[in-house]
């Protein structure tokens, strides 16, 4: 028995459907990748208008926000990163999508604290302790 193509779902392809779902029910939905993502919140904080670009991905129920690890974070890029998970945490859910384990986001922002930082408001609303802490 073989089973058909329909049966296997992507990362993004399963980004899509709760996507879809949640517009169906009403949430508003803003779908980005990482690299549009940092690139908008960087030209915001070089244009001194961070709170302006903040908002408008804080602003939506639910952004997607694909491929976030297409490419590595610069450090600024990371911190801003940061800080935009860290103005939801808590609030209302953000939806990631990575072909990468937990423990290999320490390569995608470049840093054990922002990575371990991001994953700390990330992984405990799931109930999963963070597995990149630096080893004491």
């Amino acid at each position: 028995m073989s089973l058909a193509p329909s049966f296997f779902l992507s990362i993004a392809g399963a980004a899509g459907a709760l996507s879809r779902e949640a517009i169906a029910r009403g949430y508003s939905i803003l779908f980005t990748t990482a690299v549009n993502l940092v690139a908008s919140l960087s030209k915001a904080a070089v244009e001194n208008q961070p709170d302006d670009q903040m908002t408008f991905f804080t602003k939506p129920k639910l952004p997607v926000v694909d491929e976030l690890d297409y490419l590595p974070f610069e450090k600024d890029a990371a911190h801003l990163f940061f800080q935009l998970v860290s103005r939801r945490y808590e609030h209302c859910a953000m939806l990631l999508t990575t072909n990468r384990s937990v423990g290999e986001w320490v390569d995608i922002f470049g840093d054990t604290v922002i990575a371990t930082a991001i994953l700390d408001r990330l992984l405990p609303v799931l109930g999963v302790a963070c597995p990149i802490y630096p080893p004491t």
